[in-house]
């Protein structure tokens, strides 16, 4: 549990030193969430390999998929069992997270919804 408080401090002070240098915090024509609600959730499946989410109220998720408040997190991407834990504890204890998008459309079997670059339980 120590090492993951650390990561949170490490985050935290990385995404404090860009807002203060005047750096978008998704470090990427991404959106940035700040005390969001995890919405629904949506396991990998026989045909998508991948984890999605909604934020509750949004109803965009990111401009590059207008009207879509979907957020794909690929199997493959790095971290991936760290941020499906995190999203499943945060929606199991109705915790606020943060979460930026890539800014980017996921791709491959994710279909057409965006990335996500980062997610961090407040």
């Amino acid at each position: 549990m120590r090492y993951l408080n650390l990561g949170r401090w490490i985050l935290k002070m990385t995404v404090g030193i860009a807002a203060a240098l005047g750096m978008s915090a998704a470090w990427a024509t991404g959106q940035y969430y700040t005390a969001a609600t995890i919405g629904y959730v949506m396991t990998p499946s026989e045909t998508q390999n991948c984890l999605f989410i909604t934020l509750v109220g949004v109803s965009q998720a990111d401009p590059i998929a207008p009207g879509n408040p979907w957020i794909a997190i690929p199997s493959t991407q790095n971290g991936f069992s760290q941020v499906y834990a995190t999203i499943l504890e945060a929606k199991a204890i109705g915790a606020s997270v943060d979460v930026a998008t890539t800014g980017v459309l996921a791709g491959g079997s994710c279909g057409s919804d965006v990335g996500l670059h980062m997610v961090m339980l407040r």
